[in-house]
Formats: C-alpha cells, structure tokens, sequence
C-alpha cells in the first residue's frame, strides 16, 4: 500500500530579529508574500499528500486567502502554534496522521520541488531523511571569558536544514519523550537522536536559506533572480543533443455581451458592475482569451472543443477552473507557461484598480509569478459595439517553454 505523506510548515513565530510590524513569511520576496514561495514549492512537490500550515491565530485569515489567491490546494489545515518552534510542530503532530511527516520551515522559501521530492524518496526508503551542508569556515568551541576552548573538526560536522522528513509515529515519540523529560532542541532530528532512532542525511542545498534578518531577503531576491533567468535556458533543453528550443507561442480572442442579472468577472476576479457578461460558464473573457492562448501554442485545440457549451458539467462553471485544466494539459504535454501578455478591451467599467488583483489571480492559476502575467486594459473610444457598451473583449498572447525531463 502506498504510503501517504503530509508537510507541516511551522511559521508561527514572530522573527522578532527580522521586524516588529510584521510576521517575516508574509514579507514580500519577488512581489509575493515569503510564505507563498515555500507552500508553492511544497504544493508542487508529487509525494507530498497535504500541508498542515502552523501559525499565530492573528494570521489566520491572510494565509486563508494567500492560500486562495495562490491556489495552494494541498493545504488541509491552518493550526495555532506556540511560543517556541517545538511546540508548534508538537501542535500540527497532533493534526496530523500520514504515514510520513515531513517538517518545513516556513522562512526558508528557496527550496525547490525537485528536492523536496529526493528528501521524501529517501525517507520513505530508510525511514528519516535530513539535508546537511558540510561547514565551510573554520569551527571552534567558544570558553569562558570568549576564548577558544577548542578547535573542531569540520571534517565530521554537519549542518542542518528543512525538510526533515520521518515516520510520523517516530516524530511524535520523540516530540512526548521530549516534552516529558524537559528536552530542548533546535531541529527535529535532535529530538529523534535523543531516543535512539537513525536520522539519515543526504546532502542538502546551500541555496536553501533560512530568512532569519532583513538582509536575507535580498540575498533570497538575488537567488530567485539567477533561478528565474536560468530558468528558461534549461526548460527548453531538447532531448535530441540538448539545443534550446524556440518558445511556443498562442494568441487567443473573446468576446462577451453585457446584460442585467450576471455578475462581471474577468480575470477570475468579480468587478462591481451592473452588468455581467452572458455566457454558458461564467462567461470570464480574459481567462478564456488566455485558455485559447495556452491551447493554441500547445497545438491542443481551444476552449470550446474542451468545454464545449453544449455540455451541461460547465454550466456556470467559474472560469478558474477551466484554466486550471488548460494548464494541466499541457503539462501533460511537456510543456509549461512562461509568460502571458493580454488585454480588455471595455468602455466601461474602469478597471485599473483590479488589474492587480486579476494579475494575482491568473499568476496562481498559471503557476507562474504574476511578474510574468501582464494585464492591461483600454476602450475602443466609444466606437463600435463594445464602445457602446455592450460587450467586453480580451486578447492574450502565452508564451510556453518545454519541460526538460534532465
């Protein structure tokens, strides 16, 4: 039988070092909130089952619709954590009842699916798992009075990072033993040392920072920017002697009719309105511009040969939904979306105070960083149909790159 394995994420700590206004994982890095880069790579991660998030009971409601907007759908549950970090993961243990539990830090936001997924496979192989980065400095105990009791052998030291990933009724042994015998610990796999069971290491990545002080978001910002423009060099690697392949490109048009009695969402975000566009889902232009743009570059056809309108199931069916199939798919083709460029065409409402927001929502839906989902908008000058009102258009151009397989 297949094991199952649940993430839990301590994030309940305040970083009293890192600022006093702020819970540091809801930080902005790259324009989105420190704790989304982690549940998102988490998210992605295909032998992680589910996310136990634990935090401070006044972040509750910004990490529900962090976990909304940025379509984190493996997370199950949101717990109170306590004043240190091993009581907030005794308390997401005890929420917990997978076979495996692998502990995350919520601060530490540069660790990738790939790893998450070798951490995982070791662990469900010997039982434990925990990455190491050998020491690079010279190590030495610190005396009384700050003189040098002794010099260490760097040689046989380690240190450690997250994920530490174990068997949950091991995890939660060690966590009872501990709170029992009045143990103190900074990691997990001191606490299962402590009652004799093996911790398995395997090499970890130095990338994989904990944000600990204002400064070490920058120096986060300067990894995702090298990953980012790394990143599509690699992903088009042919297989075929590994030349760069040319990106695929999509274009992708609609158009809605306004009428009374309909909700206006464009975008997947509602806009105030008293019209709505007429439709058989819906009727969301933007997202089904984009489909089509995503479609078409893939070669897979368009949204009304997948969602045909004479199918019941997509009666009124929110939009989101179709586009979050549409990136499935080509997934499933090899392929992934880099960027998206699209734009409304309205002569009313106004929309550039939800432009935000919709770029938020579509950078969720693509799995991208809505730094690469640009929405704009105009008016046609009240000419024609649309600039009397009577319906929205939206145009989108997607931009896919190929998954390599290395």
């Amino acid at each position: 039988m297949q094991k199952t394995m649940a993430a839990l994420v301590p994030a309940a700590g305040r970083g009293r070092r890192f600022s006093d206004s702020l819970s540091k994982v809801f930080t902005p890095l790259r324009g989105t909130p420190l704790i989304v880069h982690t549940l998102r790579a988490i998210e992605q991660c295909d032998l992680v089952d589910s996310i136990t998030l634990v935090l401070g009971p006044e972040d509750f409601r910004r990490a529900e619709r962090l976990a909304v907007e940025f379509e984190i759908k493996k997370l199950t549950r949101i717990v109170p954590g306590g004043a240190r970090r091993i009581d907030s993961v005794r308390a997401g243990l005890a929420e917990i009842d997978a076979d495996f539990v692998m502990v995350h830090d919520g601060a530490r936001p540069l660790v990738t699916p790939g790893f998450l997924s070798d951490c995982a496979r070791l662990a469900l192989e010997k039982g434990s798992c925990v990455p190491y980065l050998k020491p690079i400095d010279s190590v030495k105990q610190v005396g009384a009075d700050s003189v040098v009791a002794m010099t260490m052998d760097r040689e046989i030291l380690a240190l450690v990072q997250t994920p530490q990933v174990f068997r949950r009724e091991v995890l939660q042994e060690a966590y009872r033993v501990a709170f029992e015998s009045g143990w103190k610990a900074t990691d997990d796999a001191a606490l299962v040392e402590a009652i004799g069971e093996p911790v398995h290491l395997i090499h970890g990545m130095p990338e994989n920072i904990k944000v600990t002080y204002n400064s070490d978001i920058r120096v986060a910002e300067a990894h995702l920017r090298e990953r980012e423009a790394a990143e599509p060099a690699e992903a088009r690697l042919a297989a075929g002697g590994g030349r760069p392949q040319p990106p695929l490109v999509g274009i992708g048009i609609d158009v809605h009719r306004l009428v009374e009695g309909r909700r206006l969402v464009l975008g997947g975000v509602e806009i105030p309105y008293h019209m709505g566009l007429e439709g058989h889902s819906d009727a969301d232009a933007l997202i089904h511009a984009i489909c089509d743009a995503v479609l078409g570059a893939a070669g897979i056809g368009d949204i009304g040969n997948l969602f045909p309108d004479t199918d019941a199931r997509f009666k009124d069916v929110d939009s989101a939904i179709l586009l979050d199939r549409c990136v499935d798919r080509i997934r499933e083709a090899g392929l992934r979306v880099w960027n998206v460029d699209a734009t409304v065409v309205a002569q009313d409402p106004k929309l550039a105070e939800h432009i935000p927001a919709m770029r938020a929502r579509l950078g969720g839906l693509l799995r991208i960083p809505k730094s690469r989902v640009c929405v704009k908008a105009t008016t046609t000058e009240r000419l024609g149909a649309i600039g009397r009102g009577e319906g929205i258009a939206a145009h989108a151009v997607a931009t896919l790159i190929g998954v390599s397989e290395a």
